[in-house]
């Protein structure tokens, strides 16, 4: 039985389900509109989510993140579109799920979707890949709500990559859930079920001679 069934079979066994319905009708309709006031207060300068009805603001990144961020994003940005499957984008693409909005490291849609994508677009679709970069302040919700919630929401393949330990865990899909894949750090390699044949020494996440040599890789074919 899934988690949604359970729920249903829980709240139909109550005898007050009319009065629980009212109620989280009400909520909704609460949490609909401080989300129409989120989309009219955020702007490119800020960089802030929408999760469960409250506005979270994201604090500057650190240098180590944006090193993560920068490596990842040009290796497999550059792969996906010098092999024309679809693009990559970093940091600042807002991308809105049936009920958050969430602002992730990186993020990959293949080519069905982004061809879709118009110049004065600024919130996106479900994306195929997503990529996460912890930090004290933001692991608790990379590992809980958002790892639900893009489970839920069919995205294909996830990766939190861990700074301090300079780890790789890689999740896939199955079914309603994700999976770890493989749980992988330097001297390992990657290979990304959903962006076909992009594969990267672990080290190229972390270092920069690494992710020049994996750049000019890549290049090469």
């Amino acid at each position: 039985m899934t988690a949604i069934a359970t729920i249903k079979d829980q709240l139909l066994s109550r005898p007050d389900l009319p009065r629980v319905v009212q109620e989280l009708l009400d909520d909704l309709e609460q949490e609909r509109q401080k989300r129409n006031a989120f989309y009219e207060w955020v702007t490119p300068d800020i960089k802030a989510e929408f999760i469960n009805g409250e506005i979270i603001e994201h604090s500057p990144a650190s240098e180590g993140h944006n090193e993560i961020s920068t490596y990842t994003s040009r290796l497999s940005g550059t792969f996906a579109e010098s092999n024309d499957l679809g693009v990559v984008r970093y940091e600042k693409a807002m991308i809105r799920l049936p009920r958050n909005d969430y602002e992730p490291d990186i993020v990959f849609w293949d080519k069905t979707i982004s061809s879709q994508f118009t110049k004065g677009q600024t919130h996106y679709p479900t994306p195929n890949w997503v990529v996460e970069i912890l930090s004290s302040s933001t692991s608790k919700r990379d590992r809980g709500i958002k790892f639900e919630d893009y489970a839920t929401n069919g995205i294909q393949e996830y990766w939190i990559i861990d700074p301090d330990s300079q780890m790789v865990e890689q999740y896939f899909l199955e079914g309603e859930a994700y999976v770890l894949h493989k749980k992988l750090g330097m001297g390992d390699r990657i290979e990304s079920k959903v962006i076909q044949g992009f594969a990267i020494p672990v080290t190229a996440i972390f270092d920069q001679k690494a992710n020049h040599e994996a750049l000019l890789a890549i290049l090469s074919k």
